[in-house]
């Protein structure tokens, strides 16, 4: 159950299909309407929770879903698991840039039967805009090459790959917590134009994370329990580890100047990862910290803050 602090929004579902056959309980009892709960407000950037409450007495082996715009219904996909005999979970992140306006959350589910009960759509929210900054950022000559789109395509297709797997249920208990201590330079979904030192702009983008000014050397720690899903040199986000905390929940941590950990090795909250540095794509010792719910980049420092993110 979502906790009480979290505002929630709770819809009821379609009846389901009826059951030739069964014995003990009429088709309505067996497959009964089940309970949707949305975290709200949905907000650019921003991750939701959806929890499903199944009704009868048929318990669903799984259930499966997306989350999309009314005009585009199964652009994310929901990745549930169970937290009861009944109740699942999903985390979902919604992107910066995500279409204004009504979204729709579709379900499915099978059980030994071999029925689908859960009629699409099942719950309907309203996404908001996510209030992002302007940033203009000049880089020194050497640097220039880095913002060509070829090269960030094979980033974000590298990053894709490595956050497509992921454990089928949360790794961590609790809030996550900051990696490293130190001032917010840049905040998650900042919108960026990108100069050369005469001040001509060269590119444009949205932050897919926040930046955090440290000394350089300083231990990044993990902000929550996990397995290193990588570790090593990207063009971009320079020397880079990225954690695997389960339910599709990944932290990305960049630009360090060395790894403490390697590929496979299972982390405790808090321990150390890697080292503060300033490589890749960089202008001065810092960490570039992002947290991806199924690899779309949602605000991190939320999953700092908010109780219903915690397991």
């Amino acid at each position: 159950m979502l906790p009480a602090a979290a505002r929630v929004a709770a819809l009821a579902l379609p009846g389901g299909a009826a059951v030739l056959g069964w014995k003990g309980a009429s088709a309505q009892e067996a497959v009964a309407p089940p309970t949707v709960f949305v975290t709200t407000p949905a907000r650019q950037g921003r991750a939701i929770v959806v929890e499903v409450e199944m009704g009868g007495l048929i318990a669903p082996l799984a259930v499966s879903g997306s989350l999309g715009h009314v005009d585009v219904p199964a652009m994310i996909p929901l990745r549930f698991f169970p937290i009861g005999e009944t109740r699942f979970r999903a985390f979902a992140g919604l992107p910066v840039d995500a279409p204004i306006g009504p979204w729709t959350v579709t379900l499915g589910s099978g059980n030994a039967l071999g029925l689908d009960p859960l009629t699409p759509p099942a719950a309907d929210l309203e996404v908001v805009d996510g209030g992002f900054r302007l940033q203009r950022l000049a880089f020194a000559p050497d640097l220039l090459s880095l913002l060509d789109p070829q090269v960030g395509d094979m980033e974000r297709l590298t990053l894709a790959t490595v956050v497509a797997e992921s454990a089928p249920a949360p790794l961590w208990r609790g809030r996550f917590r900051l990696p490293v201590a130190g001032p917010l330079v840049t905040s998650h979904g900042a919108r960026r134009d990108y100069l050369d030192p005469a001040g001509n702009t060269l590119a444009h983008s949205q932050h897919g994370g926040i930046d955090i000014a440290a000394p350089w050397g300083t231990p990044i720690l993990a902000p929550a329990a996990g397995t290193v899903a990588f570790a090593g040199r990207w063009s971009i986000r320079g020397n880079v580890v990225v954690l695997d905390h389960g339910a599709g929940v990944h932290t990305v941590h960049a630009h360090a100047a060395n790894f403490a950990v390697a590929p496979g090795q299972t982390v405790a909250a808090g321990q150390p990862v890697a080292y503060v540095g300033s490589t890749g794509l960089s202008t001065g010792p810092h960490l570039h910290w992002e947290v991806r719910v199924n690899g779309v980049a949602v605000e991190p420092l939320e999953w700092t803050e908010r109780d219903d993110l915690a397991v």
